[in-house]
């Protein structure tokens, strides 16, 4: 995972360093070039671009300088076939075999309700995987975007094409209904952990420009870090916007943008401290 990380930071600083630092690439031009690159794989592969047009105009600018070409394709090609159905949508997708690193891909597509997040952290963490980066997303008409790389006990991707669809069945099945996202959470059962010196770090702003809170997480990484963040997340009542989520060797550092249940992000001093204490003391035992 970590070799991926570094690869990706190798290849957009040769790009940087094409263009001059003295030219960074503008946000429109990124977002239109992959938008351009995108639709011309997708219509190579016979997909209706009106569609497709009127799918993406819903996903946001972030969504198109998040992604790259290949997996917008991959993503909306999965969510125009599913259209109609009454089920979550999930995409799983291993490395390439010639890549020996990287991790497996979860993408999951479906409406935005709460708990989704804890709900999901938890389903993964009861197949023995590893969350190690998440990209959380809301679409303008309140539709999920959320990309998961997990790996395996071994910190290996999984590969092998039946326990791909074991991890997409045992996803549909615990995130078709919203109503049993509290039971799923509180069975999870954590994995073994070990005794970490290092104490978490959690860091509240605000982000008025957006009306909500930005919550900032640094903690030693472990089994069920994220099953057992969402758990809080659902104690007390809290709903996630986005997040960005990376596991940088043995430590986390984490993005969670959160409101109220109501949509008003969390101003109240006794309940920022509440949350952070929460967080600290689940989190260092």
């Amino acid at each position: 995972w970590r070799a991926a990380l570094l690869r990706q930071l190798h290849s957009e600083t040769k790009r940087a360093l094409r263009r001059g630092l003295e030219n960074p690439i503008d946000r429109d031009d990124w977002i239109r070039e992959t938008r351009t690159e995108a639709l011309a794989l997708l219509r190579t592969l016979g997909a209706d671009e009106a569609e497709v047009e009127t799918l993406w105009d819903t996903l946001g600018d972030d969504y198109f300088v998040q992604y790259t070409p290949s997996e917008i394709v991959w993503h909306t090609q999965g969510i125009l076939a599913h259209a109609g159905s009454p089920l979550p949508m999930i995409l799983v997708s291993a490395p390439a075999e010639d890549t020996s690193e990287g991790g497996t891909k979860v993408f999951i597509h479906t409406r935005s309700v709460d708990d989704l997040f804890a709900a999901t952290a938890a389903a993964l963490d009861q197949l023995d995987l590893s969350i190690h980066d998440a990209r959380i997303a809301t679409s303008s008409n309140d539709w999920t975007l959320n990309t998961f790389i997990v790996l395996d006990d071994d910190d290996e991707p999984i590969r092998e094409p039946a326990r791909l669809e074991r991890i997409r069945h045992h996803l549909i099945e615990e995130l078709d209904d919203p109503d049993d996202y509290p039971q799923i959470v509180s069975r999870h059962t954590p994995r073994q952990l070990k005794h970490f010196r290092v104490p978490t770090q959690v860091l509240i702003e605000q982000d008025p420009a957006n009306a909500r809170t930005m919550l900032e997480l640094i903690a030693p990484d472990r089994p069920g870090l994220l099953a057992r963040v969402g758990r809080i997340f659902m104690e007390q009542h809290i709903a996630l916007s986005a997040a960005k989520i990376a596991t940088l060797g043995e430590r986390v550092e984490d993005v969670f943008f959160i409101t109220d249940k109501n949509g008003e992000p969390l101003t109240d001093p006794e309940r920022q401290t509440q949350l952070r204490q929460r967080l600290c003391e689940t989190l260092d035992v």
